[in-house]
């Protein structure tokens, strides 16, 4: 089975270094929309030279366990350590692998869990399991007739095989329904698929801090009362448990989050740095051992054994990958040619001239994020991985899983040398069928992890989805080729060897709706924050569209469809938050204050890491979404014994000035309110949701004002109008 490759364009060199402008013409567009990503050859004389300092760049790569990628694989694996904790736990026998064998036929666990759930759930939505109880199951003859007709074996010996190995777990399942809901908040939760090979991923970087405290109350008090998991390896106080443990138990014991599964996953990163020369030693050792009689050529023969390793879980084979590289020292932030660094070889002569002439083509990766048609040209901050390159460093079957762009931008990545790099698309009209089937595979696993489609670990072989109807495309690119996505394309892929590419992203007029539509789902789910404010952007571009002079040749080409754009989501933006402002301040009875942005930097209630989190922006703890006009700073009373700085013999108030004493007597203050109320800053229809909250306390900020929103979106409007007349 084959599917269809994406058009290969070829532009003219004038469409070339117009490159937003030919990309976003009807025709392209056209094909955009089709296939999701079309692939890019440059004109012939097109051959920038390689720019990176091959002598000082360093990396890390991630450690990709190819079976663990495959979604029902993983799910397997997970349901089938859950069941392993739970026996251990309960004095069981162990099951020794994820499946049973019936008759010669492999019945997986997970496959039988989920088919139950899947019955008595079709739609696969919400939290809360179904009741998979054996007083339920045992006597509904309709799950047992589905159940047999999907596995194709007796009823009998289906029932002896959940009986057997599944009931007790699924009675323990059916006492925990809103069995996500019970699971323990981790900062730096651990996969039950975790690797022992010494490699460590970011998230465990930071575990020893405080992996004494009790994981739920966060204290490390009473470590007579105290057990470890022996599966996560985690403290708990026994008491703190739900329900309570009378004693500390003499035999294993699991928490619920590894018995019940949190569906935690992550890459772990190599414990070695590799040069360049260093890690294409490594890709050759692994097409060494892995293909002992030679390395096939063939990129299809490449392709099948590749989802062969994703789909068995028969194979232990891992790769290593240079993924989402981002450096800022010069000469390794890109592989094009820059300012800030020249290669020796390039510095002197016509050479120097031809490398400069790179540094300022439009299709340099470092200058097509702010092309004067990118909208990404009106922000005012580097966004590292999006505006500023990131590199990619594959090995042979290293991969790519499935993913969208930040807020749908578009992409565009180009391979500077290398073996072919493999793409498979999903165009935008076909994003929402494909988020819907993956999650009818594994509801229970999106339950846990919501936002895993955001998270680059889930592959489902390209063929699958092309079998349920999903438009699936692929791409072969090849040294010197760029691949451009556009607006919201799933994409995915693997490295058929060692090779170095390039990414960053870029937008066009029309991917203006995209954006909206993104800051919408991300607000609605939760699930992801933006990476930049788009009603903050929209402002820039009415503001720079009001200074331009109509009398300035430059600014004749301003683009005239994406100011109308913006006032057109401007204009309903606003009229949704005149009204909600309203409500709110109605309800809470204050005046509002107006929000220094400098000042939140330092403010007393923000940690270090909330403070870089809003340097760019005040963001909705709730939704993760920027509060572009206003915020509430809500203050959530808990129970906490009050405690106050205490006076050092240094800053006695009765051997200071009077200021000294306020200065003294505002610190102890600062310090209770902290320490008794949970702050915490909130959207305002975040905060029209919360339920019954104390509001005695709460602040109400604007950031920007909606009569000066309002005042330039009307300029704008009327110079648009003149303009267009």
């Amino acid at each position: 089975m084959t599917l269809q490759q994406v058009p290969t364009l070829h532009p003219t060199e004038e469409q070339f270094d117009n490159p937003i402008g030919y990309l976003a013409s009807p025709e392209i567009r056209r094909l955009g929309d089709r296939y999701g990503f079309v692939k890019v050859v440059p004109p012939e004389g097109f051959k920038p030279p390689l720019s990176i300092n091959e002598h000082r760049f360093r990396f890390v790569p991630r450690l990709q366990n190819l079976k663990e990628l495959n979604l029902i694989n993983r799910c397997r694996m997970f349901f089938h350590k859950q069941l392993a904790n739970f026996s251990k736990t309960h004095g069981l026998g162990v099951p020794a692998s994820d499946h049973a064998s019936i008759c010669g036929k492999k019945v997986h666990f997970y496959d039988f869990f989920i088919e139950c759930v899947k019955f008595y759930q079709p739609q696969g939505e919400g939290r809360k399991l179904p009741d998979i109880s054996s007083s339920r199951l045992l006597h509904d003859e309709k799950v047992w007739l589905c159940l047999t007709a999907k596995f194709k074996l007796q009823r009998s010996l289906l029932m002896d095989f959940y009986e057997e190995n599944l009931l007790q777990y699924f009675n323990f399942l059916a006492n925990k329904p809103e069995f996500s809901a019970t699971l323990i908040e981790e900062q730096y939760p651990t996969s039950l698929l975790q690797d022992t090979n010494g490699a460590v991923s970011e998230d465990e970087e930071g575990e020893d801090e405080g992996d004494e405290n009790c994981l739920v109350c966060g204290k490390s008090s009473d470590p007579e009362n105290t057990l470890l998991c022996d599966s996560c390896n985690k403290p708990f106080h026994r008491y703190c448990l739900s329900p309570p443990l009378s004693k500390i138990p003499k035999n294993s014991w699991c928490c619920d989050n590894c018995i019940i599964g949190n569906g935690y996953y992550g890459f772990k990163d190599s414990t070695v740095e590799y040069s360049l020369e260093d890690f294409k030693d490594l890709s050759d050792d692994f097409d060494k051992h892995h293909f002992p009689s030679g390395k096939p050529q063939d990129i299809d023969q490449l392709e099948r054994e590749f989802w062969e390793l994703v789909n068995n879980t028969d194979n232990n084979v891992k790769t290593n990958y240079g993924a989402d590289i981002h450096k800022l020292l010069q000469g390794q932030v890109s592989g094009f040619p820059t300012k800030d660094y020249i290669p020796s070889r390039y510095r002197s002569g016509e050479l120097r001239k031809k490398y400069n002439e790179y540094v300022e083509r439009p299709m340099n990766l470092n200058n097509l994020p702010f092309n004067k048609e990118s909208l990404l040209s009106y922000l005012d901050i580097d966004i590292s991985g999006m505006t500023i390159p990131w590199i990619y460093v594959g090995s042979t079957f290293s991969t790519f899983c499935w993913h969208v762009e930040d807020q749908y931008t578009l992409s565009a990545n180009y391979q500077h040398f290398g073996a072919t790099k493999k793409w498979y698309g999903i165009p935008s009209h076909h994003a929402e069928k494909f988020e819907s089937y993956v999650k009818s595979l594994a509801p229970d696993l999106f339950a846990k992890q919501p936002d895993i489609l955001h998270q680059l670990i889930t592959l489902v072989s390209p063929f699958t989805l092309d079998q349920a109807g999903i438009d699936c495309y692929t791409a072969n690119q090849q040294p010197g080729e760029y691949i451009i996505t556009y607006p919201r394309v799933y994409h995915a892929g693997f490295n058929a060897g060692y090779n170095f590419n390039e990414a960053v992203n870029f937008t066009m007029t029309s991917w203006l709706d995209y954006g909206v539509m993104a800051s919408k789902n991300y607000r609605c789910s939760g699930m992801k924050g933006s990476v930049f404010d788009l009603w903050e952007l929209m402002m820039t571009v009415l503001e720079k569209f009001e200074e331009s002079d109509d009398d300035d040749e430059d600014d004749d080409d301003f683009d005239l469809e994406l100011v109308q754009k913006c006032l057109d989501s401007m204009k309903v933006k606003l009229e949704d938050e005149y009204a909600i402002q309203a409500t709110i301040l109605d309800s809470l009875d204050i005046k509002p204050q107006r929000y220094n942005a400098l000042a939140a930097k330092h403010s007393y209630e923000l940690t270090e890491q909330e403070k870089k989190e809003r340097e760019d922006g005040i963001s909705c703890i709730k939704c993760k979404g920027f509060c572009t006009f206003a915020f509430v700073r809500h203050y959530e009373p808990y129970t906490a014994s009050k405690s106050y700085i205490p006076v050092t013999p240094q800053a006695s108030p009765q051997d200071t000035e009077e200021g000294d004493k306020r200065r003294c007597s505002k610190r102890i203050r600062v310090k209770s309110d902290a320490e008794t109320f949970k702050i915490s800053v909130y959207c305002l229809e975040d905060y029209l949701r919360l339920q019954h909250p104390n509001v005695s306390r709460d602040e109400f900020f604007i950031a920007h004002d909606l009569e000066d929103a309002k005042a330039l979106v009307q300029s704008a409007e009327k110079k648009l109008s003149s303009l267009l007349s």
